[in-house]
């Protein structure tokens, strides 16, 4: 069967209200959570691991919201890159905490 030759992926979002939170300071750290280089802003900020996973940050443009977006051929993986998420949004928010992540960008 040709659908079940599809890859399937898991794919979350969420989203997060403004309030308290600084946009500089938020930019600022997730390139500090994952690495200068590792940060693409096409769309937001998105970052690209080996695994093919991805976690994308990304603010509205019309509401005072910001929403985390992440996909992985894993669910445990996108769940965990979620929380990373959420972390750093909130890190920001109330502490500003710049801080680096203790995963790598390898697949886990």
């Amino acid at each position: 069967n040709i659908v079940d030759a599809i890859p399937s992926n898991f794919y979350y979002q969420k989203n997060i209200q403004l309030n308290g939170i600084d946009r500089a300071r938020l930019e600022k750290n997730i390139r500090n959570s994952y690495g200068e280089d590792s940060v693409e802003e096409t769309d937001g900020w998105k970052i690209t691991f080996d695994d093919r996973s991805l976690i994308l940050f990304r603010i509205s443009g019309t509401e005072s919201k910001a929403r985390v977006y992440v996909d992985s051929h894993s669910e445990k993986r996108a769940m965990g890159l979620l929380k990373e998420g959420l972390k750093i949004f909130d890190d920001t928010r109330k502490h500003g905490t710049e801080r680096r992540l203790t995963g790598s960008l390898d697949s886990k």
